[in-house]
């Protein structure tokens, strides 16, 4: 992956999450674990930036 695919998938990601988030305040999140799902899979994205980088 480029650095710019990196961009791009941490952008919608963090924007999945905070959509997500939302919907579970206003009680149209059903599905909780997927919260769990996209915070790990963000993580191994990052994990993976930084270790392209480094």
């Amino acid at each position: 992956m480029t650095g710019e695919d990196f961009k791009k998938e941490e952008s919608a990601l963090r924007r999945q999450l905070l959509d997500m988030r939302f919907d579970l305040k206003n009680g149209k999140l059903f599905n909780t674990a997927s919260l769990k799902k996209t915070r790990r899979d963000l993580a191994r994205l990052l994990t993976l930036k930084r270790q392209n980088n480094g």
